[in-house]
This record gives C-alpha cells, sequence and structure tokens, in this order.
C-alpha cells in the first residue's frame, strides 16, 4: 500500500525589481502551475488590467547546444574571439504567447516541481510587456503543507501597491 506523499510548499519573496522594499510573501504548493503564480502576485499587487507575462529562470546547467559549438569552434579557428556564453535561461509564459519550445513553457500547464527550485534561489517575473513592470522573486525555503489551507496565498504584505498605470494622465 503506497502513501502519497503531500506536496511541498514553496515560501516565496517576490518583490518588485525597482523598490525592493516592497514585496510580497506568497505560499504555493510545487503541484500547482506558474499560471496559479502570476494570478497571486496580480493579485498580490492589485493589478486590475491583465497583460501577458513571463518567468524567467537562469539555468547554468543547460548544455550547449551542438550549433552554438559549431560556431563557437568556427569563429575561434577565423581567429575571432567569441562573446562569453551567458546563462541560458528557460522562460515561463502566459498561454496566448504560444512561442513554445525547448526552453519556453506554457505557464498554464507548467508546475513548479518541474522546475526544482531550491532556498535562496532567485528568478524573474515580467508582467506586461509594454510597461515591464519587472520583480525579483526569491525562494525562502519550503514550509509544511497543512491539508486544510487554501493555496496560494498571500501571507506577508510590505509597501504599497503602485498603481498599474502610474503615469497615466486622465483627459
Amino acid at each position: 500500500m503506497s502513501t502519497k506523499q503531500p506536496p511541498a510548499v514553496y515560501h516565496l519573496r517576490v518583490k518588485l525589481k525597482f523598490d525592493k522594499r516592497t514585496y510580497r510573501d506568497i505560499l504555493i504548493r510545487d503541484d500547482q502551475t506558474f499560471e496559479k503564480l502570476h494570478d497571486i502576485i496580480y493579485s498580490a499587487f492589485d493589478r486590475y488590467d491583465e497583460h501577458l507575462y513571463s518567468f524567467i529562470i537562469k539555468t547554468p546547467h543547460l548544455p550547449v547546444n551542438s550549433e552554438e559549438k559549431e560556431f563557437t569552434a568556427l569563429m575561434n579557428s577565423l581567429g575571432f574571439r567569441t562573446p562569453k556564453r551567458q546563462t541560458p535561461s528557460i522562460r515561463i509564459s502566459s498561454p496566448q504567447c504560444n512561442l513554445y519550445d525547448e526552453n519556453h513553457y506554457d505557464a498554464s500547464i507548467s508546475r513548479l516541481k518541474k522546475f526544482k527550485l531550491k532556498a535562496k534561489q532567485k528568478f524573474e517575473y515580467l508582467f506586461d510587456f509594454g510597461d515591464e513592470w519587472w520583480h525579483e522573486i526569491e525562494v525562502k525555503g519550503v514550509v509544511p503543507f497543512e491539508a486544510d489551507t487554501k493555496y496560494p496565498r498571500i501571507i506577508k504584505v510590505n509597501g504599497d501597491s503602485p498603481d498599474q498605470y502610474s503615469d497615466y494622465d486622465e483627459d
């Protein structure tokens, strides 16, 4: 008889990149999707107009692809120095983005546990590709699952949410 393991619960701190004193602490289960994470961040920062979004996770463990290796070898053989390789990343974006490949995932079906987040790990969240609301998300740790608790949920609010359209001038 097998007993099902309860989901892990991530404690995340979501900060505004331009004002790291304004943040929200959120609890979310590892079996929930990035779309659920977006929804709770959207609510936590009092947003009222939906836009596309994307989570960006740097993944230094991603292998260099064969085309990149061939290009670097060719450039080096011709005496050119190739720029230092940037840390690759994966993107998990709004379902409406439709740009999915091996490093770009649909947030509505991508669960947090797939990406094996670790304590102190940081990643980014971009809301609204036009106004570019950048956030830094830090994994504060993993906390015990509580069966009678609703997830995701906001557990701490620090600082006032800026208006989504602060530069908007009503005429």
